[in-house]
């Protein structure tokens, strides 16, 4: 198996590329006024991110590994659930 570094920048960069996609889907809808279902497009790019982080080695995960992956997963599935339970709990317009 080749080292991290023989690999090519994109192969290491897709999983936070596709992460980003979808965080930047749920600004785009926030922007458009949708104050819940932008949040929720967002929790859901933390939970993409956290069973790409959970399934890849660390070498194809590439800018998705800061710490130990259970670590990493945890936090991830915490600031999705978090993220969704203020989308929820806020008040919408009357």
């Amino acid at each position: 198996m080749p080292s991290t570094e023989a690999r090519p920048p994109r192969e290491r960069a897709w999983p936070l590329g596709v992460v980003l996609a979808v965080f930047g889907v749920g600004i785009g809808y926030v922007a458009m006024g949708y104050w819940r279902r932008g949040p929720l497009v967002m929790a859901m790019a933390l939970g993409i991110a956290a069973v790409l982080r959970l399934l890849l080695p660390p070498a194809t995960a590439g800018l998705l590994v800061v710490r130990s992956r259970w670590l990493d997963v945890c936090t991830h599935l915490v600031l999705g659930l978090g993220i969704v339970a203020v989308a929820l709990l806020v008040p919408g317009r009357r």
